[in-house]
Order: C-alpha cells, then structure tokens, then sequence
C-alpha cells in the first residue's frame, strides 16, 4: 500500500520533536501516561494524533484535512511536599521546554513543505501524575495541522 500525506506528516512531526528535543526520551503509550516506564517519563515527548475534518479546499484531484496532533512533553518532578521554590523550578522548566516546541514549530510553519500550515492552539500547563512513588510533571500541547492529500 502506497503510503499517504499523512505519513509524510507525521514523520515529519516526529523529525521535529526528535531535533528539538535531542537528549529526550520517546514515550512508548502517549494515550496512557501511567504506562510508559519512569526512565522515559523523567525527560520525555511523545506525539499523539487526534481527529481531523475535511477544510473543504476541493482541488481536483486532492482534498485538504486539518488534523490535530498532541505533542506530550514530560520531566521528573523532584520538589519535596512544601518545596514551593523547587516545585516552581520543575513547572518553569516544563514551560522551557514547551517554548523551545513552540518555537520549533513557527521556524517549521509548513514542515519543510509537508503540510499547508501547523498553528499550536492551546496546552493544558503543567500537571502532575505518580509513577512507582516517583512524581512526574507533564504537558499536552495541542497542534491543527493542515495537509493536502491527493485523491
């Protein structure tokens, strides 16, 4: 089976996160944090692909689809319960992270030509979640990507 524009864009994604995030982690499951093991959430991305519709750009013989894709981004968390400097420090760092991909996607607006344009929408800050008694801090970043896909 020929491959289409979606594969191209997603891999194209993934060169990016892979740049930008160079001594990062791939997380294995993004649709389940709790799954992933505590070596890869302590510095790690992953990329989840969400629903798309039809941007009804009718170009015979090609379409255009607008797709989202989330963009996990994740850092051990080492704050003490009452260390509100260290906790601010970690979240900070979290948000560092998050510039550097936004970034990376305004330098990147049509991913080397794969797509018609990539806009980051929203990202739900930094939030918590527990693995063997080790705290992690985590943030979904979420991407609309729009691509043409010939028919």
């Amino acid at each position: 089976m020929a491959s289409t524009k979606i594969s191209t864009v997603y891999a194209a994604l993934v060169a990016l996160l892979t740049e930008t995030f160079p001594d990062a982690r791939r997380l294995e499951n993004v649709e389940s944090l709790e799954d992933n093991p505590a070596s890869q959430l302590k510095y790690g991305w992953g990329l989840s692909i969400g629903p798309g519709n039809n941007t009804n750009r009718n170009i015979c013989p090609n379409y255009s689809q607008a797709r989202k894709f989330t963009v996990i981004l994740s850092r051990e968390f080492l704050a003490k319960d009452g260390d509100v400097a260290r906790r601010d420090q970690a979240k900070i760092a979290l948000l560092e992270d998050a510039h550097l991909l936004f970034a990376a996607a305004v330098d990147s607006l049509t991913l080397d030509g794969a797509v018609l344009g990539m806009v980051y929408e929203t990202d739900g800050g930094p939030q918590e979640i527990q693995l063997d008694d080790k705290p992690f801090l985590f943030l979904e970043a979420t991407f609309n990507v729009e691509y043409i896909q010939q028919v």
